[in-house]
């Protein structure tokens, strides 16, 4: 049992990542004994990537649920059978209300970021998933938003329709497969200073910072910049006559 932990741990980039080791570790291997379900509070993205690159180590594999496809904040579930540890949330409010406020709103009821996950935020309703450990205190204590009441009933998962993601395909020009060429080109930004946000910590490749310039990217990448946005590399398109690479990115706008 002590090797899969310390593989698993051995994994781990920082004491964050290897905390979450130690928790996978445990909740896998009481779901594998015990048969019931366990699961983790809301994953970041970084830390759901972490989660599938040590699932292979764990006794009993795992399975992401944020209460809808696409959701960016998942739990990690171990067991197959039992109630799902998701749950979801209609709010209705008559003064139009951002993701800020409810989540400074739910964060203000002394819980932790874990405990909430994707919110849809609309101009007179809105949608949350939480876990379903704290439905009822939700229901119960969720009355509202700063100054502005909020009317909150559990809303069925099956009900819980994904946000429409917009995205812009846009073909790149670059010099190299790099980060920062990447960088300077997707945000008209000059090499030098495309250099500079990434060694300040400003890009995250594929949910964690990159700090290396000259890291490559490949097909499948999430990259953002901070305050810019972010985009998904495609496909290569071949090259140019001047030798240079075109790449399909998809921008979310």
């Amino acid at each position: 049992m002590a090797n899969f932990r310390e593989t698993a741990a051995s994994r781990a980039r920082d004491d964050g990542e290897r905390l979450l080791a130690r928790r996978l570790c445990d909740l896998s291997e009481r779901a594998d004994r015990t048969g019931v379900v366990t699961s983790t509070g809301f994953l970041t993205p970084a830390e759901q990537d972490f989660a599938r690159m040590v699932e292979h180590l764990l006794p009993c594999p795992l399975v992401l649920d944020g209460g809808f496809d696409g959701a960016e904040r998942c739990v990690a579930r171990f067991g197959e059978y039992g109630e799902r540890p998701v749950a979801g949330l209609a709010i209705a409010h008559r003064t139009p209300l951002g993701h800020r406020d409810l989540l400074g709103a739910a964060l203000g009821l002394g819980l932790e970021r874990s405990v909430v996950g994707d919110i849809i935020a609309g101009d007179m309703a809105s949608r949350m998933v939480v876990l379903r450990s704290q439905l009822g205190f939700f229901l119960a204590n969720f009355d509202k938003a700063g100054r502005v009441p909020l009317e909150v009933r559990e809303l069925a998962l099956s009900e819980f329709q994904p946000p429409e993601r917009r995205v812009e395909r846009v073909v790149l020009s670059l010099a190299s497969m790099r980060l920062d060429a990447l960088v300077a080109a997707a945000w008209g930004l000059s090499r030098e200073d495309a250099q500079g946000e990434i060694t300040r910590g400003f890009v995250q490749q594929n949910h964690r910072p990159q700090l290396e310039p000259s890291r490559r990217i490949a097909e499948g990448d999430t990259i953002s910049l901070r305050g810019k946005g972010k985009l998904t590399v495609g496909a290569a398109l071949g090259v140019t006559r001047r030798e240079r690479l075109r790449i399909e990115v998809e921008k979310y706008i």
